[in-house]
């Protein structure tokens, strides 16, 4: 509960953000998201790889996610799960107690 009051209370003070500030917000943002992913994420780790792209030094702005491939229903059915979950995630646990709408399990 409080989680979704601070993910409110950043929505609304984002929102009176000039543009340029939110510009500027969404760039810082979409980075660590892309160094997450690929500190974490051995797939996206082996794609940033492969076009030689790191994010902690080549990050320039939100047009590097056009370098980046869209994963797709071949790819999840392709690779193994674990190529997208952070090193020992224990699946049992993400899939049974989180409620269905949050669940990273697909079903094809």
């Amino acid at each position: 509960m409080l989680k979704n009051f601070r993910a409110l209370y950043q929505v609304l003070h984002d929102i009176k953000l000039s543009e340029s500030k939110k510009e500027s917000l969404i760039s810082k943002r979409l980075k660590s998201v892309l160094i997450a992913s690929y500190e974490y994420i051995p797939y996206y780790r082996k794609i940033m790889q492969g076009i030689g792209y790191n994010p902690l030094k080549d990050y320039s702005d939100p047009k590097d996610l056009t370098r980046l491939p869209i994963i797709t229903k071949k790819d999840l059915k392709t690779h193994n799960e674990s190529l997208f979950l952070k090193k020992n995630v224990d699946t049992s646990k993400l899939y049974t107690e989180v409620p269905e709408y949050f669940c990273l399990k697909t079903r094809f």
